[in-house]
């Protein structure tokens, strides 16, 4: 590991912090200065390794030297990079890391190098009135900047990425209308939003037989907030309203809940309900649909947004990008869930309540609330990887794997195998609806795997498929079934999803 660090730098420009004495705690720091060269060097300057142990250059790349001092004196470097990596301090117990900087157009990441890695963006502040090359944002802790859901869209939307579609269209049996806040009728021909959230076990308000003539009067969506419709719904219709987008698809509401041949109808179109909407608003931090969508001036509560900023003795200021793809932090609940995996791979392009803040994704850009959109690049995992072949691979999401899988015409096997691995082990309110939240997908593969789907095992690959085995960490009781639950019978013991 060593020796490829050596050769992996061999090319980039290498910066330490090897101060002999304090610096001044001025602009003149020097320590602040040369971390500054990082964001100021040009793109084609691959990284910058920043040495924080004392020693000289060769003794670090020999792995010989595992003195814990700071070479560096400057306390707003050392604040910046122990506040940075909340895992730095008991690294200091073995050995001073090595922090790598890695620079991908105008994306900064910075990784921790010890016995495991970690990585974090940090960006320069756009605001600081010195800074030529800042492209972060300082945010407001309690709103969401009125009018970027709209920015977004319509800058995607003049890039005409979003037209390729992978799932054909289908009839809908409802909309709701934000304008008039009922539901109206559908149609394959409406643009409309779709919102993927998480139902949780708290009971709310749904259509069913005996209430959808009362849903579609003007306004019968519109009554008392807390007796009606939960948070989750309301803020997504009000921001679509918001958008001046005509139309919002949601389950509870455009799926009448205790009809058993719509509600079939409707999970097996699920994938071109999302795939066709024109945006969907995921409300990925909320544990249930009361979560709400939280931030939007006039509409919902006040977020508490945290957002790290740290000041150089030069009067600038770094700002520690609040996501990061790949990154460390426990995922949300909705990430977890079977019935919002399809959701996720084919809704073409996502606005994600997160983290109390606000995302941007499509198959093209990944805008976000505090760095600069005419900044923001593509995500480059691919080049972080060829430039850094001595660091693993950064986790990815395998969500752009099986987007590929779906719209090739030639089945892909191995793809299916790892899907079906990864959604085995999501959460379902009831177990036994595991092949009901995997219709959608199915559905759409049979088109590439000749004769469907049995049981959630491909025909075309029926003696192969059915060679299914699970490590002994995941064994279980089969599924039974529920009451409540949309599945009327057991599931087959020789398929994987009994």
């Amino acid at each position: 590991m060593r020796q490829s660090r050596r050769e992996a730098t061999s090319t980039w420009s290498t910066l330490f912090f090897k101060s002999s004495s304090c610096p001044v705690a001025n602009s003149d720091c020097p320590d602040c200065s040369r971390l500054l060269e990082i964001f100021d060097a040009p793109i084609s300057q691959k990284a910058v390794v920043l040495l924080l142990g004392r020693g000289t250059e060769e003794e670090a790349e020999s792995g010989g030297k595992q003195a814990i001092e700071f070479a560096s004196c400057c306390e707003r470097l050392r604040s910046l990079i122990s506040g940075t990596f909340f895992h730095f301090d008991e690294m200091l117990v073995h050995r001073v890391p090595d922090v790598v900087a890695v620079k991908q157009k105008s994306r900064h990441t910075f990784i921790l190098a010890s016995w495991s890695w970690y990585s974090a963006s940090l960006e320069l502040s756009a605001e600081t009135p010195i800074a030529s090359h800042g492209t972060a944002i300082t945010l407001n802790p309690d709103w969401i900047e009125g009018g970027i859901l709209q920015k977004w869209k319509r800058r995607c939307d003049s890039a005409l990425w979003a037209d390729v579609t992978l799932v054909s269209k289908a009839d809908s049996s409802a909309r709701v209308q934000p304008e008039t806040w009922c539901l109206v009728a559908g149609s394959s021909q409406d643009i409309y939003v779709a919102l993927s959230y998480v139902w949780g076990q708290r009971p709310f308000f749904k259509t069913l037989k005996n209430n959808l003539e009362q849903l579609r009067a003007p306004m019968a969506l519109h009554s008392d907030r807390g007796a009606l419709l939960p948070e989750t719904i309301w803020d997504a219709i009000s921001v679509v309203q918001t958008m001046g987008e005509r139309y919002l698809w949601v389950d509870a509401l455009c799926i009448i809940q205790d009809d058993e041949v719509q509600t079939k109808r409707e999970i097996n179109n699920m994938a071109s309900i999302f795939a066709n909407a024109t945006v969907t608003i995921v409300a990925a931090g909320g544990a249930n649909a009361y979560s709400g969508l939280l931030g939007l001036r006039g509409i919902s509560p006040r977020r508490n947004l945290h957002q790290k900023i740290f000041q150089l003795h030069t009067g600038h200021k770094i700002v520690q990008r609040r996501y990061q793809r790949g990154g460390r932090r426990p995922k949300p609940l909705w990430y977890e869930r079977g019935w919002t995996l399809q959701e996720h791979i084919f809704s073409r392009r996502r606005i994600i309540f997160e983290n109390e803040g606000v995302r941007w994704e499509c198959d093209r850009s990944l805008w976000h609330e505090d760095i600069n959109t005419t900044e923001t690049a593509d995500l480059g995992h691919r080049e972080l990887n060829q430039l850094l072949n001595s660091l693993p691979r950064p986790e990815q999401s395998d969500v752009e794997s099986y987007r590929e899988m779906i719209s090739s015409p030639i089945p892909q096997l191995h793809h299916l195998n790892a899907l079906i691995t990864r959604y085995s082990n999501m959460k379902l309110t009831y177990p036994e609806d595991i092949l009901r939240a995997f219709q959608g997908i199915t559905s759409v593969l049979s088109q590439s795997f000749a004769g469907g789907f049995a049981a959630g095992l491909p025909i075309v690959f029926f003696d192969a498929a059915i060679l299914w085995y699970t490590s002994p960490s995941t064994l279980g009781s089969r599924r039974s079934s529920h009451p409540n639950s949309l599945s009327g019978s057991l599931i087959p013991s020789w398929s994987w999803a009994g």
